[in-house]
């Protein structure tokens, strides 16, 4: 009897140990999560701002560190074996789609020939009365055009996922995916909930709704190809960070 508790026992801890071996194999990708890009913000609100001189020096400081930017699409293959990643990955997203997005980190990014994913409210494109007005479709045409922007949903109108019934939260993902898809010909397979927060029934409804990635808002964590697609973690990045502030928040975090 012992003989067999210890053989399962011993089965148990190499199985672990081959599972862990095998997860430590696997590169871990940091996404990064900005909002505005503006050159003027109250310092309380740095949570969401970042000034595009700052945001410059994030972008500085991830190629001095030897970190590869890489698309949500390149992740999305990689996870399904068809592609490989470069040493070091960062994935660089944006939720609302703000205008600064067009015309401070869009500029920026071109500037260093990254790429980043673009999380919009698609109800609200072209919104301006506001003090955070949103970039119209054709402004977001053409940043797709480029190859450098991927524009994906942040949901139609921005409700809280788990404060809606159902029903109507599978025709606010559905509206935002359709109006993405038509007015920018593309595929829309990429959900970040709004405020971060989902359980198990809201994503069933993102599923149902055709999302094959959802992302959510984290503190901490990175991201590996045996975690899936459905709870990404992503990092707040704070408009008062330094470059080597970013790069030691990045490290902490993989």
């Amino acid at each position: 009897m012992k003989k067999v508790v210890f053989i399962i026992f011993t089965f148990i801890l190499l199985t672990c140990a081959m599972t862990v071996m095998a997860y430590a194999d696997e590169p871990g990708v940091t996404i990064l999560l900005y909002h505005d890009i503006s050159p003027a913000y109250n310092i309380k609100d740095a949570l969401v701002h970042t000034s595009p001189q700052r945001f410059d020096e994030h972008l500085c400081a991830l190629s001095e560190n030897g970190y590869n930017v890489i698309s949500f699409q390149q992740y999305i293959q990689y996870t399904k074996g068809d592609a490989s990643l470069p040493e070091n990955p960062v994935i660089i997203t944006f939720d609302d789609g703000y205008s600064s997005v067009y015309y401070s980190a869009y500029p920026i990014l071109t500037k260093h020939n990254m790429n980043a994913t673009v999380f919009v409210i698609s109800g609200l494109m072209g919104f301006n009365d506001t003090d955070y007005p949103h970039f119209t479709w054709e402004q977001a045409e053409e940043m797709e055009s480029s190859g450098l922007i991927d524009i994906q949903s942040h949901s139609n109108f921005h409700y809280n996922a788990t404060e809606i019934p159902y029903e109507r939260l599978i025709l606010e993902l559905r509206k935002s995916k359709y109006d993405i898809e038509t007015r920018l010909h593309k595929t829309c397979n990429i959900l970040a909930f709004p405020y971060g927060e989902y359980d198990d029934s809201e994503l069933m409804a993102a599923v149902n709704a055709g999302f094959e990635v959802v992302a959510r808002t984290h503190d901490s964590g990175t991201n590996r190809k045996s975690d899936g697609l459905y709870h990404l973690n992503r990092l707040f990045v704070h408009g008062t960070q330094t470059g080597d502030d970013l790069i030691k928040m990045i490290r902490t975090n993989n």
